[in-house]
């Protein structure tokens, strides 16, 4: 097993995105990692993308560029769930919003 890979080829980011991609929420919240400033806007699709086990596993052993001398892991950028504070959150198309599932 090599940590590195070369791609021979481009990835086009749409093709990891829904195929709806009007609807969708948003709401401005702070980065995952320090300094975690309040100046990333979320999207969140209302239809979601499925990844399935071999996919999460390849994706968890991604490392990215060296920080401080340390390669650092793509999965470990999270946090603890923060407050909402005063944040709202938008529906890109109220209109539609009884074509939501909330399940």
């Amino acid at each position: 097993f090599s940590s590195k890979v070369d791609i021979n080829e481009g990835i086009s980011l749409l093709d990891l995105l829904p195929e709806d991609k009007d609807l969708f929420y948003k709401y401005m919240g702070s980065l995952t990692t320090p300094p975690c400033s309040e100046s990333a806007e979320f999207i969140i699709f209302v239809d979601p993308i499925y990844l399935n086990p071999n996919q999460i596993s390849q994706f968890r052993r991604i490392s990215g560029e060296p920080m401080d001398g340390i390669v650092q892991n793509l999965d470990h950028n999270r946090r603890d769930q923060q407050s909402i504070n005063d944040r709202i959150v938008w529906l890109s198309d109220p209109f539609s919003i009884d074509n939501i599932d909330f399940e």
